[in-house]
């Protein structure tokens, strides 16, 4: 009202439109540059909503972006967080506990890799996770910024789909779950290995069946020993199908008497030699690998590197199918890991 009555309704009216002009200029500007950066791989920032219920991240073929806002409120550039990285379904336990994730994404070399990830892993600084995924092949962003929004990213992924998952391997009703795959089906439920750290797969798959009848099995017949020491590998996985506990068999003679050898006929039934273990580790060692070969045969060799006085409470901790009780940083009893085992160990 002061300008007008000082310059005139002609000056207010040619100052808004000016204004009007240099407004449209910057919005034609402010759309080049994100065709530019849509071509060069940067998703666009019309393509992520914003506002109250907006997703500040953006999923595209080039990975995992965040579009933040200055303090005035306006789209940040992209940032460019990780390689293309979903989350495919929340995991859980049976008991309803044990929340996860189950993510899926491809390596450098294009190899598919998927990991089913605690969400209690989220509550510490991330170190842990961050590098699980670095180590299974995931490209990062580096810095602790970046490292907080891929938490993030995560935590606010909503997914419809569930996963039952457990922290054992082994038998579970009719399902085998292995560390990389699930054997079997049940309608309406699909089961995943989920732990803090993953865990090696020991099972190697090489040839058919009738391949290793001729190549190993034929090989056995007529030694005793050979066929029990593939009895005692097929009888890993039968232990729970006829309800039977764990236990432990020793094949004990001289050196170079064929125990090794037997050792690995017995291995071959899972894969390549290094199936194999060594009874030289400590007692929490050898809970973890008893978790690791539940309802399989747990091949140990060499039972005299062992120490002598660990040697009968070792044996009966693995035929026993529980580790040792063991209290939180709290002072609360830390929930046991349990197997069923079948043992075959060697020594002079």
């Amino acid at each position: 009202n002061d300008l007008a009555a000082h310059a005139g309704p002609a000056s207010v009216a040619e100052m808004i439109e000016r204004g009007c002009s240099e407004l449209l200029q910057a919005a034609v500007a402010a759309a080049q540059v994100a065709a530019d950066d849509d071509q060069d791989g940067t998703p666009q920032v019309s393509t992520v909503e914003h506002g109250q219920d907006g997703d500040p991240f953006d999923l595209s073929d080039t990975g995992v972006w965040f579009v933040g806002r200055d303090k005035e409120g306006n789209l940040k550039k992209p940032q460019w967080l990780c390689a293309r990285l979903e989350v495919t379904a929340r995991t859980r336990s049976d008991d309803t506990n044990g929340w996860g994730f189950l993510l899926r994404f491809t390596d450098p070399d294009g190899n598919p890799k998927s990991w089913a990830m605690p969400s209690a892993l989220l509550s510490g600084d991330g170190g842990e996770w961050a590098a699980r995924l670095r180590d299974m092949g995931l490209r990062m962003a580096p810095g602790t910024a970046a490292r907080n929004l891929i938490a993030r990213y995560l935590d606010t992924r909503e997914s419809l789909e569930r996963v039952t998952c457990t922290s054992v391997v082994g038998w579970h009703g009719p399902v085998f779950v292995l560390p990389s795959c699930s054997i079997g089906t049940v309608p309406g439920r699909t089961y995943v290995f989920q732990s803090d750290t993953g865990m090696e797969d020991t099972l190697r798959r090489s040839g058919t069946p009738a391949q290793w009848r001729s190549e190993v099995a034929a090989l056995c017949v007529g030694n005793s020993r050979l066929i029990f020491a593939l009895c005692c590998a097929f009888g890993g996985p039968l232990l729970h199908l006829a309800n039977i506990e764990s236990g432990v068999m020793s094949l004990t003679g001289l050196s170079a008497a064929g125990k090794t050898t037997a050792m690995r006929a017995a291995a071959s039934v899972f894969g390549r030699p290094s199936y194999m273990q060594r009874w030289r580790s400590t007692a929490n060692a050898l809970e973890s690998i008893a978790v690791q070969h539940s309802d399989l045969c747990l091949i140990l060799d060499e039972i005299g590197q062992l120490d002598p006085r660990e040697a009968g409470d070792v044996a009966y901790l693995l035929a026993n199918g529980m580790e040792k009780g063991r209290a939180t940083r709290n002072g609360l009893a830390k929930k046991r890991r349990t197997w069923r085992v079948l043992v075959l160990s060697s020594g002079e």
